[in-house]
């Protein structure tokens, strides 16, 4: 991915002009970074949810090194929405979403990861589980949660009839595959993805995708 390219192709699309002081994206530090690469150890430590067992997925997830140079390279800092309706997150508001926000407190123990979200506040999520990383929408509705740390029990809000139907009358499990039939693809590659952003090539993703 040619960072400068990206960059250059966010301001020439841009709604706005980018402000000097106030760029639209900026270069990560060390201590940023670390939302990114020790998401497993920052859950352990501050989520108000998990405990170690139930992050026992998550330990085994390896951070692709291409996500890790985007970021890096291009943490975005004050950036605009675009045509796509998406809020691109920086690394502290990836850590919020993944530490204490719905729904993206629960979907970090199976490798989704919340990196953006539309003006309706449904989330823009990474699969990090497959090398790819894929995007997809999810409705910010996905799942609820019950309970307190440790013992949280989850439900899916409204699941799409054809996940319905498979169990009938019986409760649906949460899992990976369950979770992944509620999902809507955005793109089935993280840079694809960003390139198309940077160029301003979606649609409203609400309207295409949820409607």
């Amino acid at each position: 991915m040619d960072f400068q390219c990206i960059y250059n192709n966010f301001k020439d699309h841009a709604c706005i002009q980018e402000e000097q002081k106030n760029p639209f994206f900026k270069k990560a530090t060390e201590e940023d970074l670390k939302n990114l690469t020790s998401i497993y150890e920052i859950c352990l430590a501050h989520s108000p949810v998990w405990e170690e067992d139930d992050l026992s997925a998550l330990k085994e997830i390896v951070i692709p090194a291409q996500l890790v140079n985007f970021y890096q390279e291009l943490n975005p800092n004050n950036l605009p929405m675009n045509d796509a309706g998406i809020y691109l997150a920086n690394l502290q508001r990836i850590r919020e979403e993944y530490i204490s926000l719905e729904p993206g407190c629960y979907l970090v123990t199976w490798g989704f990861l919340v990196i953006g979200t539309t003006i309706g506040g449904d989330p823009v999520l990474l699969d990090l589980n497959e090398a790819d990383l894929p995007v997809y929408l999810a409705e910010h509705t996905i799942l609820f949660g019950e309970g307190h740390r440790g013992n949280v029990d989850l439900s899916f809000g409204f699941p799409p009839d054809a996940l319905q139907a498979e169990f009938g009358d019986n409760p649906i499990p949460v899992t990976y595959e369950t979770i992944k039939k509620c999902l809507h693809l955005i793109e089935t590659q993280f840079d694809v993805f960003i390139e198309k952003m940077s160029c301003n090539q979606y649609p409203d993703l609400e309207e295409e995708l949820l409607q």
